[in-house]
């Protein structure tokens, strides 16, 4: 999984500079054609109601919807072009990084696990939320990009992460 790490993990041991694909703020481009995924099957209205931040193979951010900026801040013109540096916290990035690329050499799986997911937002803080992946497959089944999905953390999930 890509960023499925313990939100519990506060410490922080940040990673060098560049450990994941750089950014390019003017490499924006679409993938959504008709309300879906350019090149695949996967219809993003499935999502309706939760946040959607979908990468390429680059880590760069293609889909960024209007709840993704309403719980995470970030506007989506920031994010699109941007790589998931943007979301990912300083702390976790190698750890992430590694897990994205190990995701597109192996694949993920198809049936998505729900996990509370640390997020880097928009005022600095690190808020986790509950989220899963999603694979975006292409025309001959091939992985095409990923679909991170995202809610509004309730109050049980609190207490559960509260609980440990």
């Amino acid at each position: 999984m890509l960023l499925v790490a313990a939100c519990r993990e506060r410490a922080s041991t940040t990673s060098s500079a560049g450990s994941g694909p750089r950014s390019d703020k003017n490499a924006r481009c679409s993938v959504r054609e008709r309300g879906k995924v350019a090149g695949s099957a996967w219809d993003d209205r499935s999502v309706e109601g939760e946040a959607l931040v979908v990468a390429d193979r680059d880590g760069g951010i293609r889909l960024w919807n209007e709840l993704a900026t309403g719980l995470f801040g970030h506007q989506e013109a920031d994010a699109v072009g941007s790589t998931l540096d943007l979301i990912v916290p300083e702390h976790l990035r190698e750890r992430h990084w590694l897990g994205f690329r190990r995701a597109w050499r192996d694949g993920i799986d198809d049936a998505p696990r729900v996990a509370l997911m640390p997020v880097l937002c928009a005022d600095g803080e690190v808020r986790c939320f509950p989220g899963r992946l999603l694979p975006i497959k292409g025309p001959h089944g091939k992985l095409a990009a990923i679909a991170g999905v995202y809610s509004v953390p309730s109050d049980l999930d609190s207490q559960l992460f509260a609980m440990g």
